[in-house]
């Protein structure tokens, strides 16, 4: 009972596609996880991992916007905004086949629509896109408990940058 409780409240949060993704991402890690390990203790760990990963890309993928969304911020085309996410100018997390911008990011009272020193910090990045989003909302000891971006738009750009220097996919 409890489960289905669960799901509702899920559902009622993230809607039913999102939901349908976090529970497939789940199933198929709980289908590896048997598979690969006997040992209940790491079955657990790698589940509870899992659903963490997950909970924390539906987070982000809850309010991003698309790539013709975000064209009014950077005052670019919907390709030239595709291409930044690939050079790494703009952080995208994959969605299916369709990039999510997360909004965050952006900053509508500046020249170039993103949050000053946002550049310069994913440049800084040596990891994946989830990687570097998940980085930029999670609270860090060393910046106060503060998260990334939060720091960032108040201006603190070095302390960002310093931190950024960690950030690797390995």
């Amino acid at each position: 009972m409890r489960s289905a409780g669960l799901v509702r409240e899920l559902r009622a949060e993230l809607g039913e596609p999102m939901l349908s993704r976090v529970l497939e991402v789940l199933k198929q890690e709980l289908h590896g996880t048997r598979r690969a390990a006997a040992n209940p203790v790491l079955v657990q760990l790698r589940a509870n991992n899992a659903a963490a990963v997950a909970a924390t890309r539906a987070q982000l993928l809850r309010d991003a916007l698309s790539s013709d969304e975000v064209r009014r911020y950077v005052n670019r085309t919907r390709p030239v905004v595709n291409r930044m996410a690939k050079e790494g100018t703009l952080l995208a997390v994959a969605d299916g086949r369709a990039l999510r911008f997360p909004r965050w990011q952006f900053d509508g009272r500046t020249e170039d629509g993103l949050v000053p020193g946002f550049r310069r910090v994913l440049a800084l990045m040596d990891a994946s896109a989830f990687r570097k989003a998940t980085w930029f909302i999670t609270p860090h000891p060393r910046l106060g408990e503060r998260r990334p971006i939060d720091v960032l738009r108040k201006g603190e750009l070095d302390r960002v940058l310093e931190e950024a220097k960690g950030v690797t996919s390995g």
